[in-house]
Order: structure tokens, then C-alpha cells, then sequence
């Protein structure tokens, strides 16, 4: 545990000065925060984000070459592009974001 406490403090001494300066544009107004993908935006229907997706567009009969779950892109046929995009569009703008994403938007 010494050892484990020992580190915390070398850490915190190193980067004592990256959080003073994040805390600076905080008060700025100049700092974003970024969500990664283990924060789901919104869910469907018990289902996750990209699944209720493929849902959508299959029921729109998108058609799909190629779904990547680890990374979460899609591959479309090129002459399907442009209405997948938009089904896509459609899909993103009728959901409502999680719980968590109203909290941490409600953050002044």
C-alpha cells in the first residue's frame, strides 16, 4: 500500500499543474468535454446504440456491406450512401440522450 500511495503522489506532483490549467479554462468557458463510447448516448429499447441502429436501417432496407462492432463504422454499398446517410439522420435525431448525458449537460 506504501508503494501504491508513494506513486498517487509522484502523479498528482507531476501533473499538479495540468489540472490548475484545465481548472483556468474551466472558469474560461474554454474547455470541452469529450464522451468516449462507454457512455451511451442514448438506448433504444434495451438495446445498444449500434444495434438498435441496424435495426433501423434494416427495417428501411438499408442495404450494408460490413458492420466493424469493435470499432462501431459501418460500410454501406456506394450507391446507397446517400440514403443511408440520411436514414442514419433520421435515426440520431429521434432519440432522446440517456440520463447521464441530461446530468452532465445540466453541469453550468
Amino acid at each position: 500500500m506504501g508503494k501504491q500511495r508513494e506513486n498517487l503522489k509522484d502523479w498528482e506532483a507531476r501533473n499538479q499543474a495540468k489540472f490548475v490549467d484545465l481548472a483556468d479554462y474551466i472558469d474560461e468557458d474554454n474547455c470541452v468535454l469529450v464522451l468516449g463510447p462507454e457512455i451511451p448516448f442514448a438506448h433504444k429499447e434495451g438495446l445498444d446504440i449500434h444495434q438498435a441502429l441496424l435495426e433501423h436501417l434494416d427495417q428501411k432496407e438499408i442495404p450494408l456491406n460490413s458492420f466493424y462492432a469493435n470499432d462501431g463504422f459501418f460500410a454501406f454499398p456506394d450507391n446507397s450512401n446517400a440514403r443511408a446517410a440520411k436514414e442514419i439522420r433520421k435515426f440520431y435525431r429521434g432519440l432522446q440522450p440517456s440520463l447521464l448525458y441530461e446530468m452532465i449537460s445540466a453541469i453550468p
